[in-house]
């Protein structure tokens, strides 16, 4: 008998891990632009909040509150949606746990290292998202916000 192909062990695991492996990609791609389009929804909220806002910000300012306590004044109103948002997620990922724990390999949906880079990756991305908003609240000029309208 002639011998067609000659290979080593890790490439014919190589081989047949590839399919996987593409999902595996997919799945990540479609997690980080979830992601992304999150933090774009924080910013857009956090944005109109801000906006809308403005002349409430400026008399703030006016009373002598710090650039420090008119962040705090945007991320404060902002913390509880986000955490809201945390929580529902959580709930929604452990009830749809076994439709992903059959394509996971080596690694389980529960996973408390899993669970958490995903919390810690949603909260970095909330407050990056926050960040612009509640510079600009800090950044209000009194004068010009009362004067607005």
């Amino acid at each position: 008998m002639r011998i067609a192909e000659i290979t080593t062990l890790s490439a014919l695991a190589q081989e047949t891990l590839l399919s996987e492996r593409l999902l595996a990609n997919v799945g990540g791609a479609v997690s980080f632009l979830a992601l992304i389009i999150a933090a774009i929804g924080i910013f857009g909220v956090l944005d109109f909040f801000v906006r809308r806002r403005t002349k409430d910000i400026g008399i703030r300012g006016a009373l002598g509150a710090t650039r420090l306590q008119l962040v705090s004044l945007v991320l404060g109103e902002t913390a509880p949606v986000i955490f809201a948002g945390l929580a529902i997620g959580l709930v929604l990922a452990l009830a749809t746990v076994r439709l992903f724990d059959s394509i996971l390999f080596e690694v389980h949906a529960t996973t408390p290292a899993v669970l958490v880079a995903a919390t810690a990756a949603f909260i970095g991305a909330a407050i990056l998202a926050a960040t612009l908003p509640a510079r600009r609240a800090a950044l209000i000029d009194p004068a010009a916000a009362l004067r607005r309208d």
